[in-house]
């Protein structure tokens, strides 16, 4: 049951990024807020299918979005978006961590 509920959360939020680029700064910044909500709350438990979505979905809001608002970032938000890179990392490696632990081998 819990694995269904984290599949159809990460489909609604998958379904909602693709659909809805930000249009504005502080659309951008609720919803890459939203993505890292997301992603600190599977993370541990997703498939590598599903992480690899939010990976990606996490690439365009640092990368591509990110470069559409940079000049109209304050320095406080600027600094929020360093600290999800930094989450992202985090999450990536306790990933890994788990699956060394759990004796799965990386797909």
């Amino acid at each position: 049951m819990k694995k269904l509920f984290s599949i159809s959360l990460i489909a609604l939020v998958a379904m909602l990024f693709v659909g809805c680029a930000p249009m504005s700064k502080d659309s951008y910044m609720k919803q890459f807020g939203k993505l890292m909500d997301e992603a600190a709350s599977v993370y541990s438990s997703c498939t590598e299918s599903e992480w690899a979505n939010i990976t990606e979905d996490y690439e365009k809001f640092a990368g591509e979005y990110y470069d559409k608002f940079e000049k109209e970032l304050s320095t406080s938000e600027k600094l929020t978006v360093v600290g999800y890179e930094a989450k992202m990392v985090g999450y990536a490696a306790g990933r890994g961590i788990s699956t060394l632990f759990s004796g799965e081998d990386e797909k």
